[in-house]
């Protein structure tokens, strides 16, 4: 469901009580908000469809991030997401995400949705202070197609990242903390099915700075293929009966980020706060 045409058709079915498992981004935080308040007026459990939260992975970076005394404090936070398939005239011709009548928010939506998402993740989805988004290629309608952002939070802690549907595949992410660093080739789908691996490295300086060591660990954890696990997550829920607040707030706080976004696009990359609702 394209998502122009996503909030009337997810309400109707709220309506009619039936729980949401809602394909992402949404339209804008105001028709989030909506979703989210109509799920909890009649008790029906809000999720979006990004998966990488429910690869077991994420719980185990999360330990190491947890770990302050060898990881220090999250201070950056970089990512990039990117596909080619723009490059491909018929594809852009007829994908709906090329359309600003489907999909308005472009690359921005479609792939730098992942983006926010993991960093907000990484910063314990806490909001930043401001963004800047730059559109460096549209389509003739103004639908985004390669695009950079940066994001400020509190105490000199930044993120950046790149999303594009123009530049060679990549989802390759990294969190910087004040001692050591996390990285992840394929932080959005994992490279194989049922294991996904990071890599906690730590540099040096060696003798007169001559060479920069690098000591490096990569965890490979066994988990179950994500795409299942968001619906197994789900259902669980849902079949619990009890209605968790975690998932519907973890959604808002990154399309708050991404209309900050759009925002600051409209006006050449100029900075915006980023203001919760409420």
């Amino acid at each position: 469901m394209p998502t122009a045409l996503r909030t009337d058709l997810a309400l109707e079915a709220i309506s009619a009580k039936k729980h949401i498992l809602v394909e992402k981004p949404l339209a804008n935080m105001t028709d989030t908000q909506r979703m989210i308040d109509a799920c909890k007026a009649q008790g029906v459990q809000f999720m979006d469809n990004t998966m990488f939260v429910h690869n077991t992975r994420q719980l185990a970076m999360r330990r190491v991030l947890d770990d302050v005394e060898h990881f220090g404090r999250v201070k950056h936070v970089q990512s990039t997401f990117s596909i080619d398939l723009g490059n491909n005239e018929s594809w852009a011709k007829d994908n709906i995400r090329m359309k600003k009548s489907l999909e308005p928010l472009g690359c921005l939506g479609d792939l730098g949705w992942y983006n926010i998402y993991f960093t907000l993740w990484a910063f314990d989805y806490e909001l930043p202070n401001s963004v800047s988004c730059v559109f460096v290629e549209c389509t003739d309608e103004g639908v985004p197609t390669n695009v950079l952002a940066q994001m400020r939070f509190d105490v000199g802690r930044t993120a950046s990242f790149m999303c594009s549907f123009k530049t060679a595949f990549r989802d390759n992410a990294e969190i910087l903390g004040d001692k050591t660093s996390i990285s992840l080739e394929d932080f959005v789908v994992p490279s194989a099915l049922e294991s996904a691996r990071f890599k906690v490295t730590k540099t040096s300086f060696g003798s007169k700075a001559e060479t920069f060591p690098v000591e490096g660990k990569e965890e490979e954890i066994q988990s179950s293929v994500q795409h299942s696990a968001v619906v197994e997550t789900f259902s669980r829920i849902v079949l619990s009966g009890d209605v968790e607040s975690t998932w519907p707030r973890q959604t808002l706080a990154t399309q708050i980020v991404l209309d900050a976004m759009m925002l600051s696009a409209g006006k050449d990359g100029s900075w915006v706060a980023v203001t919760p609702i409420g």
